[in-house]
């Protein structure tokens, strides 16, 4: 019994480990032709959508994090956005993403008027769901890494939004980013469930108002 249970387990990680792998693939595949690595070409969008990232315990913010919203910052400063959404946890649950994005936003000249805090973006799915249906963005620019914007792109396409990508640079470390590109693998799967499945997580969509529509386009 104990042999049929142990094969039982090793056939479901394996063909759970295959649906992951093909679900990478095929988001690679969609995100084709959507990616930007450069500020200057990538299309201009009403709205920057900037992911939140690690925040030390101290409030220093990871370099991951810091080179997400650098982007987002030189795509206000070269006019492709007139409103940084800036998306993540706001403490309740992890560190203050937002409330340090903000600070380091504010920091490099971007006016608060220009800022929108989306303090209930605790997953991708929920940042990209909620910059639709609560923030009424119909275009945007997403900001992160190339690795996470795949997904990205996918969860956002699937919310209603007409996106494209702009790659932050990624983070110095080879192993933090060999383990973030591993991280991708189940991260996809799991946004295929989330768009296609009834079980997934529900999404706040009480906090946060409607952008002008003079600002989200």
């Amino acid at each position: 019994m104990a042999i049929r249970l142990s094969v039982a387990a090793g056939c479901f990680l394996c063909l759970a480990l295959t649906a992951c792998v093909g679900s990478r693939v095929w988001l690679l595949r969609q995100a084709h032709g959507l990616i930007y690595k450069n500020v200057q070409a990538v299309p201009s969008a009403p709205v920057a959508i900037v992911f939140g990232a690690r925040v030390h315990e101290n409030g220093v913010i990871s370099i991951t994090l810091r080179n997400r919203i650098d982007t987002g910052v030189k795509l206000y400063k070269t006019g492709k956005v007139r409103t940084l959404i800036l998306t993540g946890d706001d403490g309740s649950r992890h560190t203050d993403e937002v409330g340090a994005m903000a600070k380091r936003c504010i920091s490099e000249g971007i006016p608060t008027s220009a800022i929108v805090r989306d303090e209930a973006g605790f997953r991708t799915y929920d940042s990209c769901y909620r910059a639709h249906r609560v923030f009424g963005v119909d275009r945007a620019i997403l900001v992160t890494q190339a690795t996470h914007l795949p997904r990205a792109l996918y969860l956002s396409q699937s919310a209603g939004l007409h996106a494209v990508g702009c790659a932050a640079p990624d983070c110095p470390s080879v192993g933090y980013m060999l383990l973030f590109n591993m991280r991708e693998v189940p991260a996809s799967g799991l946004a295929i469930v989330d768009t296609h499945s009834p079980w997934h997580r529900a999404v706040d969509l009480h906090t946060g108002a409607f952008i002008s529509k003079a600002t989200r386009g």
